[in-house]
């Protein structure tokens, strides 16, 4: 095999590992508490810019993402990075 078919290889191999990891977060995951008052009850959403997990009463309080600190931000019930909103306990 040429030096490109390994590569190519490699990352299919990484993005199957990857979806397998996504699946398994999405199944069995535990949801991360807000980012910022960092509880882990009532309802979560996510922020739209970069996915971190926030109460809708955090979020009225806070002027920017206390993530990536952009402003204004908006949040959603989506969960658009599943790596961001749970973790697996180990």
């Amino acid at each position: 095999k040429s030096h490109l078919e390994e590569l190519f290889l490699e990352d299919l191999g990484n993005e199957q590992e990857q979806k397998e990891k996504t699946a398994l977060l999405l199944r069995r995951g535990i949801k991360n508490p807000c980012a910022k008052c960092e509880k882990n009850h009532g309802l979560i959403k996510y922020t739209k810019c970069c996915g971190i997990p926030i109460h809708v009463s955090c979020a009225k309080e806070s002027k920017k993402c206390p993530e990536c600190e952009m402003r204004p931000f908006r949040i959603t019930s989506e969960i658009v990075y599943p790596n961001r909103a749970f973790h697996l306990d180990e």
